[in-house]
């Protein structure tokens, strides 16, 4: 049921909330996102939502251009139109190296309900005409619309063009910045405020919010531009629809980040879905779906010598690897490396069940460092009897590298040049070797009683 006209009151409305799709050219993080993304769809398909929100980064040129006739570009097409087959689709431009323009694709579409994307800040109203929808500016809104519900919509912003519009130090930028930002939001805040009562007011943004916690616990703090929760309550709307951060968590109440639909890398072991979101006559609820996000193996192991505690971390990967992704990583001195089998490795991984394997050898080059102590002896033998002591050379051979140290170190250039003279002249002279095969002819033939007056040549 939706509101008909502004007199209603709050309707009953539902959407569903994802984000941070990152199709991309990647095959692996594209199979686990279509997978997840599918299985959304499918749910929705059961329990058909009123509208999508996608809060950017639907797709990913961080890993290279997405060309309009690629297999990238096709799947990320078809996932889209299967949402706009269910239900009308809003989607916002995400990080700039990641969506870029492209997410600028899916406007063109032919679909069964209608795909909005903005690439610029922009408030627009979903507003039912029989049995279609529309997105119309808050402008065109009149009394007769059936409203469905009122989006505040602010694409990723760009630090490099807000600090460029100021003059001054970085320092000061950063904190024109964030004022413009808060001024930004109070200003939508007010259109908001002009609205009736009774549309549901939903902002979708994709940004980094001070204090949301990375997949890896981390808490971001001063990011390259954030926004508080402040600031985003200053656009007066019901729900905050955000994106950006892939770990699902909930921030000043109604501000959430659905997280990503999948796990794109190791680092991310929280669980994955959407967020399905309830408007009714009390407060938006907002429930966690999960999605079959594939599961993560890692393992990380030192090789130091001792083979039980390398051992103990690899069978503590192999016994959780079954059905999971395992990526196993291990640093190893140069002179060790033999020590590790990686085929051997990958093949316990995957007997234990894993679905992929992936082995990561860092190898420490051996240090070659001067022994301690040369530096302070005095002369060449002092510094190859300390070599000696450090590198634990055999006795007999030390002894004969010190006599030979102190031998040159107790003669002149000249004198070790001069030295080498007498082996170079005592030398034989270079054999003709054609008069020598004729001499060596003769005495055959003479041996022989065959010699010839003057020889045989």
């Amino acid at each position: 049921m939706h509101c008909a006209g502004y007199s209603a009151g709050r309707c009953n409305m539902r959407i569903i909330h994802t984000g941070d799709w990152h199709i991309s050219r990647n095959a692996d993080k594209r199979e686990e996102s279509e997978r997840c993304i599918l299985a959304m769809i499918n749910h929705a398909q059961l329990y058909p939502p009123d509208l999508f929100v996608i809060s950017g980064d639907t797709v990913d040129e961080l890993d290279g251009r997405i060309m309009l006739d690629s297999e990238v570009a096709h799947s990320a097409i078809e996932l889209v139109d299967s949402c706009a087959g269910i239900a009308p689709v809003v989607i916002i431009r995400g990080t700039r190296s990641h969506d870029r323009d492209t997410p600028a694709i899916f406007r063109h579409l032919r679909t069964v309900h209608r795909v909005h994307v903005a690439s610029q800040v922009e408030q627009v109203a979903l507003i039912r005409y029989g049995d279609s929808c529309a997105f119309n500016s808050y402008a065109s809104i009149s009394p007769d619309h059936e409203v469905v519900a009122a989006l505040t919509l602010v694409p990723s912003l760009d630090k490099a063009y807000l600090m460029a519009q100021f003059e001054g130090s970085a320092r000061d930028g950063n904190m024109q910045a964030r004022e413009l930002m808060h001024d930004l939001f109070a200003g939508l805040g007010m259109v908001n405020d002009s609205l009736p009562a009774g549309i549901p007011k939903i902002f979708v943004g994709h940004g980094m919010l001070t204090g949301s916690e990375f997949s890896t616990g981390q808490v971001a703090v001063g990011e390259d531009l954030e926004f508080s929760v402040n600031d985003l309550h200053q656009a007066h709307c019901d729900y905050y629809a955000l994106g950006h951060v892939h770990k699902y968590q909930q921030h000043g109440g109604n501000v959430f980040f659905c997280g990503s639909p999948g796990r794109l890398n190791y680092g991310e072991q929280e669980d994955k879905g959407f967020l399905e979101v309830t408007f009714g006559s009390a407060a938006p609820v907002a429930q966690f779906m999960p999605l079959p996000a594939r599961r993560l193996c890692f393992g990380e192991a030192i090789w130091d010598g001792d083979e039980a505690a390398f051992e103990a971390e690899v069978a503590r990967v192999e016994a959780g690897a079954s059905g999971a992704d395992v990526r196993f990583r291990y640093s190893i001195p140069e002179e060790d490396r033999h020590r590790v089998d990686r085929a051997l490795l990958e093949q316990r991984f995957m007997a234990g069940g894993a679905r992929k394997v992936k082995i990561e050898c860092q190898v420490v080059p051996a240090v070659r460092q001067r022994a301690a102590g040369i530096s302070q002896a005095r002369t060449l033998a002092e510094k190859v009897a300390q070599w000696g002591a450090t590198s634990d050379v055999a006795p007999i051979t030390l002894g004969g590298a010190i006599e030979i140290a102190s031998n040159i170190e107790s003669r002149s250039v000249e004198e070790l040049v001069a030295g080498c003279f007498p082996v170079v002249e005592a030398e034989p002279a270079p054999v003709d070797r054609k008069e020598s095969t004729r001499a060596a002819l003769n005495r055959y033939f003479e041996n022989n009683g065959a010699a010839v007056q003057g020889g045989l040549f």
